[in-house]
């Protein structure tokens, strides 16, 4: 008998595994599926939400003075002031540099091939260098074709652009949209999400959101700001250097900057490539100025830049980027800034709550805080409340059933 209950169990265990591992995979299977499904809006989606933590600050400020739909409104006329400007700046030089690259591609490659031929080849008078001859020709020819058709390709790409310009206008549109509404509302969204959290969560759920988008929004910002600073630098560098396609350069350099490690390094490599067009000396030169730039960057801009968009001081910033890469590698030093900051706002916030000591200080070191945070979680708090007299249209002003 005992052994009957024995084996039942046995089986009754091995069939609740089969079924646990059954049900995972359904589950991985229908999260692929439902992904697949909306991959559609995801993109829109994600600008929109990207576009909300960017801009919150800069609309809260601006609310303060005539209402938050205005404010709204003149940031996103400002900035896209701001993103035309810097196109109508950028976009010629790019262009045109493009078209001399693609249209001089043949002759570097046959510059190259001469130099090769007239300071190596002619040194190799073994017969054992018949194989680097043909292999050099072979390698000569395939360029040559490759460059010629970069002019077949770029044309190509022109005429399928069309397309992809659509594709890229409307996900832009839409996300345009998505967080116009989400940042007039965002006010009456948070006290809704408050109310659903009920009394004894309000109060931390107010505090960790308040948080998390100031550290997110201040480390994208501080993000692009870093780009646009390696990329004039690059660019400045360059020029004075009269290497070619220096705009170029510049703009790849900065909007490679965010991608640790690897994204240096190729602009690197290709301002060295860009700088052998003069010769040996100037190729070093220019993959030393690129260096500089993303290293004048690295050390000086990069840690004030986000110890004041995130509150943390620099050290905590350089220690933290130490160790997510030390631990996580690529992963850690993009996310190690923006996860010290919302960790440390956690942690000061439970131990300040918990004590009734405050540690935080604008002067301090690890337990730094600015104005800024009182203010943020004031607002926070004022939101949680679910007072009538809070309730306002989006505006900033009450709503018409308070009076």
């Amino acid at each position: 008998m005992a052994s009957n209950e024995h084996s039942k169990a046995r089986w009754t265990l091995a069939g609740i595994r089969v079924w646990t591992v059954v049900g995972i995979v359904v589950l991985v299977f229908a999260g692929i599926w439902l992904l697949s499904a909306i991959s559609f809006a995801l993109l829109p989606l994600t600008l929109g939400l990207l576009i909300v933590l960017l801009l919150e600050g800069p609309v809260e400020f601006v609310g303060q003075k005539i209402g938050r739909t205005a404010s709204v409104i003149v940031v996103y006329l400002g900035s896209l002031v701001v993103i035309a400007i810097m196109l109508m700046v950028i976009i010629p030089p790019v262009y045109a540099q493009i078209v001399q690259f693609v249209q001089a591609a043949g002759g570097y490659v046959t510059q190259s091939y001469n130099w090769w031929q007239d300071n190596v080849m002619l040194k190799q008078t073994t017969p054992d260098s018949a194989w680097l001859r043909t292999a050099t020709v072979a390698l000569k020819d395939q360029l040559l074709a490759a460059s010629g058709s970069l002019s077949t390709g770029a044309a190509q790409f022109a005429l399928n652009a069309g397309g992809w310009v659509m594709a890229v206008f409307f996900n832009v549109t839409i996300a345009l949209m998505i967080a116009f509404y989400a940042l007039a509302d965002l006010p009456r969204l948070e006290r809704e999400v408050f109310a659903i959290a009920g009394e004894k969560s309000r109060e931390e759920l107010a505090h960790a959101l308040r948080t998390t988008t100031r550290v997110v929004g201040g480390w994208l910002t501080g993000t692009l700001i870093q780009s646009v600073i390696v990329g004039v630098l690059m660019t400045v560098g360059l020029m004075l250097l009269n290497v070619p396609y220096a705009v170029l350069i510049g703009v790849l350099g900065g909007l490679l900057n965010p991608v640790p490690y690897v994204g240096s390094t190729i602009s690197w490599v290709i301002a060295g490539a860009a700088g052998l067009i003069l010769g040996p000396w100037m190729a070093l030169w220019a993959f030393l100025v690129a260096w500089a730039a993303s290293n004048i960057n690295g050390f000086v801009f990069a840690p004030r830049i986000m110890s004041e968009s995130v509150d943390l001081h620099p050290l905590i910033v350089l220690s933290s980027l130490l160790l997510g890469t030390a631990l996580f590698g690529m992963a850690g030093m993009v996310f190690s800034v923006p996860v010290a900051a919302v960790a440390k706002g956690m942690l000061l916030y439970r131990y300040e709550k918990s004590t009734d000591h405050p540690l935080t200080d604008e002067d301090g070191v690890i337990f730094r805080a600015s104005k800024q945070d009182t203010e943020d979680d004031s607002a926070s708090l004022d939101r949680a409340k679910p007072d009538d007299d809070l309730a306002s249209d989006g505006s900033g002003e009450p709503s018409g059933r308070d009076g």
